[in-house]
């Protein structure tokens, strides 16, 4: 007989498959921008928050090799931020920089695109990813329970959002994860 307290934890069926992403150039691009749109002094003022993107895309990809927490979310979360502030004022989803972001599914089917939409989708399917593995890492008492809920509320919360903010751009040859 199995009960709730008798559940193990790591069941093998409890997997939530993130998906992958390439390393790509995204600093050079925007710098590059950056200097012959607004000169070498604006470069300079733009360029911290130019490697803050940088820098968190990378933690994004590091996070998908380590042993995940609230903290690799938050680090998603900021991501997103920055990526969605940096597309108002660089044109980066219209291609004009040469930066095609690049998912992978479980299958290893690739998807890319210039478009943000794409990027921010990935990580935020990653992000609602976490959430279902921290909440199955949840006790199994009453406390640990509602804890459980409300992580897949939230990643449940999310992968919605992923779907809504896709089907607003239908141009995207997706994986059949990530369709809408």
């Amino acid at each position: 007989q199995v009960t709730m307290d008798s559940m193990h934890v790591d069941d093998p069926l409890q997997h939530w498959p993130q998906k992958k992403l390439d390393r790509l150039e995204v600093l050079k691009p925007l710098n590059k921008y950056a200097r012959e749109t607004y000169g070498r002094s604006k470069e300079k003022d733009l360029g911290a928050a130019v490697l803050r993107i940088d820098d968190m895309r990378c933690m994004v990809l590091d996070a998908l090799k380590k042993d995940v927490d609230e903290k690799t979310i938050k680090a998603q979360y900021i991501y997103c931020a920055y990526l969605t502030h940096a597309d108002q004022h660089f044109p980066i989803s219209d291609g004009t920089l040469g930066i095609n972001w690049a998912w992978y599914d479980v299958n290893d089917n690739k998807c890319t695109s210039p478009s943000t939409t794409l990027e921010i989708s990935g990580v935020l399917f990653n992000a609602a990813a976490i959430h279902c593995m921290i909440s199955d890492r949840c006790t199994r008492d009453r406390e640990g329970l509602l804890k459980a809920k409300n992580y897949y509320q939230v990643a449940a919360g999310l992968w919605d959002a992923v779907r809504s903010r896709l089907s607003l751009d239908p141009d995207l040859a997706l994986t059949s994860d990530i369709k809408p």
